[in-house]
């Protein structure tokens, strides 16, 4: 049944509950894997978002600040960045306009999604003021977090800023 609906065929049996079966059938199903940053402070958040995003079958890599984001970002291209909003050394809006500055010396555009706790509709209208593409309030629902990376990334078009699939490290 799978097969036929996908069109893609799962080597081996696939028992209900087994260890990894969701991540691997997130792996198959999904689009097209993304690279991720996920960009937090927080170890806790850092595990949770990094699981959330996983189980959706993309790749991920984790910083702790602003300014590591920014010098992550130089090197790898990233399909999209997950961004706190208050962090050391560099918050999460200087962080996306030193992402916009580079994106336009190099013509790539790399969505940028604001998460935090501040979930007033001013505050969604000041991350779209400084350049992120979305937003998404803590604690994040998967759905909407989920939902926020389809929009950007069907926005912005998706234009293969990654030269390949994510390898498993």
């Amino acid at each position: 049944m799978f097969d036929r609906l996908t069109g893609k065929s799962l080597k081996g049996p696939v028992r209900r509950g087994a260890l990894g079966t969701r991540r691997m059938l997130a792996k198959i199903t999904a689009p097209r894997r993304l690279r991720i940053l996920v960009t937090d402070d927080n170890q806790i958040n850092q595990k949770v978002t990094t699981s959330l995003v996983e189980n959706m079958g993309h790749r991920v890599d984790v910083v702790s600040n602003g300014k590591e984001a920014v010098e992550a970002f130089k090197f790898i291209p990233y399909d999209v960045v997950l961004m706190d909003l208050q962090m050391p050394e560099m918050d999460g809006f200087e962080a996306c306009l030193q992402i916009r500055l580079l994106k336009n010396q190099d013509g790539r555009h790399t969505s940028v999604i604001a998460i935090t706790s501040h979930a007033r509709k001013e505050d969604q209208e000041k991350c779209l003021a400084w350049g992120f593409d979305d937003y998404v309030a803590k604690p994040i629902v998967p759905r909407e977090l989920k939902a926020a990376i389809e929009r950007t990334i069907t926005k912005t078009g998706s234009n293969g800023t990654s030269p390949a699939p994510a390898q498993d490290d």
